[in-house]
């Protein structure tokens, strides 16, 4: 069976900021978001996980919280980066604050094509799909292939995944919540992806941490 565990990162600087982060790849995680990656990945050590294969965006915030949870595992092979993994490029509204740009006479523009809208010099939804859905048809649909894999990525990109495998209503996206480091799993049958669970961040809630 083929399987694989898409993990939005931990908590980025941008995040904290309330700014569009977007393909700002050199923002890095705060303490929080440091002690979100490290409750993750003794979560994921607790439950006994084994990847055959730790896949991440190359942006730092994700490029962390995948290095945090590979060490935590003991996970000995090489980190793969994967720039279809990236978050959605929002052009020039990154690093503006998200209450400054999203007016409600942006979210008008918006609500007219949301799947299809983009900034200038950015990506729309659509765009994301193409690339995220591409690149795990490529790397891991094909004939053989079989094993858990984690893929950690950005909340736009995971959530693109999550309309190819049941064809939501796209101008719903903006309502499907997704935490950071939360865990979405999904399972292939040799004909499509199966859900199973979207951003379970129960290791968030719980006191325990590698040091209690």
């Amino acid at each position: 069976m083929l399987e694989l565990i898409l993990i939005r990162h931990a908590q980025s600087e941008a995040n904290l900021k309330q700014e569009i982060g977007g393909q700002q790849n050199h923002v890095s995680l705060t303490p929080t978001g440091r002690e979100q990656a490290q409750k993750l990945a003794f979560r994921l050590l607790c439950e006994e996980r084994i990847f055959d294969g730790i896949y991440t965006s190359p942006a730092v915030r994700a490029y962390d919280t995948a290095r945090t949870v590979a060490g935590t595992l003991a996970y000995t092979k090489e980190l793969i980066f994967a720039p279809e993994l990236l978050e959605r490029s929002q052009g020039d509204a990154e690093r503006k604050r998200i209450e400054d740009v999203y007016t409600p006479e942006t979210r008008a523009v918006i609500d007219e094509d949301p799947w299809n809208f983009r900034f200038p010099n950015g990506e729309s939804m659509a765009d994301v799909e193409k690339r995220v859905i591409a690149y795990i048809d490529r790397e891991f649909i094909r004939p053989g292939k079989e094993g858990r894999y984690a893929l950690f990525s950005h909340g736009n990109a995971i959530r693109t995944f999550l309309h190819h495998v049941l064809q939501f209503p796209a101008h719903l996206y903006w309502k499907i919540k997704l935490n950071n480091t939360g865990i979405s799993t999904f399972t292939y049958d040799g004909e499509e992806f199966h859900l199973h669970t979207y951003n379970d961040c129960a290791h968030l809630l719980s006191a325990r941490s590698p040091d209690k």
